[in-house]
């Protein structure tokens, strides 16, 4: 792995940041497509776990550009990067190289403090970044036969990490309180995650739709709505 930056002070009050990566990995190993855990884990062990993976390679690279204000009442910087990450496994995929399910292309971020006087400041940071790629059925079969009680369904899906789910991105806020006194140290500190209560989805799950049609739909399973929290802290 390899990395290189650059960083220029334009004046006293602002710098720019460059800075590019690139890194190579082998002897990567992953589960085989196809195996079955629910059932073989009763005599899945130390001493047959390796016909369970496959070996691979992997690599990353990418950019980051980003400005920073560095005095005055209001400080902050703004960064963007792009950035790839993949994977390539020979009983993965049918070979072909694939996202890995980490990879965000772009992604780009802002902060900033607001320094209201000497005892307390404001801040809020907002981050949007491309959703993380997944895999998806495209299609379903139904198998019936005299043997069997009821019709197995089977799901066919498409490509390694073929979709990608929606961008994300939340707004943050907080607020600092320094209440020392003395030589007791204390802060208090209040703050409100995704202010805008975005539902930015984890993945999506399959399920039959409500209105009976028999028809299945993918759903949004989403997690932290807006979510305030508070801190105190007090030291001696």
């Amino acid at each position: 792995q390899g990395s290189v930056g650059v960083q220029k002070l334009v004046t006293k009050n602002w710098t720019l940041q460059a800075e590019a990566y690139y890194k190579s990995m082998k002897n990567l190993i992953t589960y085989q497509e196809g195996s079955n855990f629910l059932i073989e884990s009763i005599i899945l062990d130390a001493s047959n776990w390796e016909n369970k993976v496959t070996e691979g390679k992997g690599r990353s690279y990418g950019v980051e550009l980003s400005i920073k204000k560095n005095l005055g009442f209001l400080k902050g910087w703004a960064s963007y990067t792009y950035a790839k990450t993949t994977r390539q496994f020979e009983a993965v995929n049918f070979g072909k190289r694939f996202d890995f399910k980490f990879d965000r292309p772009h992604s780009f971020k802002i902060a900033a403090t607001y320094q209201v006087n000497a005892r307390m400041n404001v801040s809020a940071n907002w981050t949007i970044e491309s959703g993380m790629p997944t895999t998806l059925p495209t299609g379903e079969y139904i198998f019936s036969s005299s043997n069997l009680f009821s019709p197995v369904s089977v799901l066919s899906v498409g490509a390694k990490n073929s979709f990608r789910l929606p961008t994300n991105h939340h707004l943050d806020i907080g607020l600092n309180l320094d209440l020392t006194k003395g030589k007791y140290r204390q802060m208090l500190k209040f703050g409100i995650y995704n202010v805008y209560n975005r539902k930015n989805p984890l993945y999506y799950r399959l399920r039959d739709k409500q209105d009976g049609s028999g028809e299945r739909e993918f759903v949004r399973v989403t997690l932290l709505p807006i979510t305030p929290s508070l801190s105190y802290t007090a030291r001696f």
